[in-house]
């Protein structure tokens, strides 16, 4: 399949034909809800300082991941990968939660460089060259014309078998 050529139309006028765990987290959450976030677009003035986190650890792991996966030194790709976090967490610096700082930030980087430097599974190389980090999917809803799609963190190999690594901040 050539994904090149593939139509990504998420709306057909009001009618929404391709779903993603967001779209159905705010269905679930509430009808009214997902009418106002996902079909009119409103959104909170301040995202939650949950979203902020979690949105700057995956911006670093993934420089630190494609910085590992191009050749870069250990210690540069934490650089780097803190960099990142820093900069998408940049908001961090004003919250009142203890919990996610600026400097918990950087330590969760500098923990996954630890812990996954040398992890036996490793990062798969997809047809087109690309690491296989932050790949976007899509498959078909059987019986309809609806599809889902969404993100994979990444997609490593081990032990000759293929796995999907997802990343989660939840508490």
């Amino acid at each position: 399949m050539n994904f090149e050529t593939l139509d990504f139309i998420k709306f057909d006028g009001s009618k929404q034909l391709i779903w993603d765990a967001s779209s159905l987290d705010s269905f679930k959450r509430c009808p009214r809800y997902y009418q106002y976030s996902v079909l009119q677009g409103w959104r909170h003035k301040e995202p939650a300082e949950q979203l902020i986190f979690g949105t700057a650890l995956h911006a670093g792991l993934e420089a630190y991941d494609h910085a590992r996966i191009n050749g870069v030194k250990r210690n540069e790709a934490i650089i780097l990968g803190m960099r990142d976090a820093l900069i998408s967490g940049e908001v961090l610096k004003a919250s009142k939660d203890t919990a996610r700082t600026p400097e918990t930030l950087t330590r969760a980087v500098v923990w996954y460089a630890d812990h996954f430097d040398d992890d036996p599974a490793k990062i798969v190389i997809l047809p087109d060259g690309h690491p296989a980090i932050e790949t976007r999917f899509e498959v078909a809803i059987p019986g309809t014309s609806y599809r889902f799609s969404g993100r994979i963190d990444k997609i490593v190999e081990l032990a000759g078998e293929i796995y999907v690594v997802e990343r989660k901040t939840t508490d």
